[in-house]
């Protein structure tokens, strides 16, 4: 994998998912860079936001990251090439896809 493609995606990532600071409920935050442990198991640590985000993608690399979303993205959870990600509004609701509420497949 290149450093590159690693830094394009990461910028996609931050461009969906910046947080505007205005603080509510709790969530996780973490990202599975720099040897820091964030995937199904890793939930990282807690924060407060008025929403949160999961984000899981696979483009040469897996990739995780919970945090804060940005207000302008609706709730629920979306597919967009190899990024599965939800924005939810509920408390620690960035635990997994489940509780941020992606359906499962049929």
């Amino acid at each position: 994998s290149s450093t590159t493609e690693k830094t394009m995606f990461r910028f996609l990532l931050v461009l969906f998912f910046l947080a505007t600071p205005s603080f509510a409920i709790k969530c996780y935050k973490c990202v599975n860079e720099n040897g820091v442990a964030c995937d199904e198991e890793h939930v990282g640590t807690v924060i407060e936001c008025s929403r949160c985000y999961l984000a899981f993608g696979y483009h040469a690399f897996e990739y995780w990251e919970r945090g804060c979303a940005r207000e302008n993205l609706k709730a629920g959870c979306e597919s967009l090439h190899e990024l599965t990600y939800c924005v939810c509004e509920t408390e620690l609701c960035n635990e997994n896809f489940q509780t941020a509420g992606l359906e499962p497949a049929t």
